[in-house]
């Protein structure tokens, strides 16, 4: 399966993507209990990998942060 946005972020309720600090354990346990799964890419220091890409922490903060108050315009700085 290729790496799509659609393929890694769709609401698809047979995929899950999972962090954490040490995935060897985790990696472990999904083979052993024969779970599909593929590693993506890492989070460390002050940017995402997935494959070749990646993606600063500050621009995702930016896209989380900045999606309703861009959505609702400045009715969210009036409360």
């Amino acid at each position: 399966m290729p790496l799509t946005p659609a393929t890694l972020f769709g609401e698809d309720q047979g995929r899950y993507i999972v962090t954490t600090g040490n995935s060897d354990p985790l990696l472990r346990a999904l083979a052993a209990g024969s779970v599909p799964h593929r590693f993506l890419g890492s989070v460390g220091g002050s940017a995402l990998g997935i494959g070749t890409a990646t993606i600063p922490l500050a621009d995702l903060r930016a896209a989380h942060e900045g999606f309703f108050p861009s959505l609702m315009g400045d009715s969210l700085e009036a409360l």
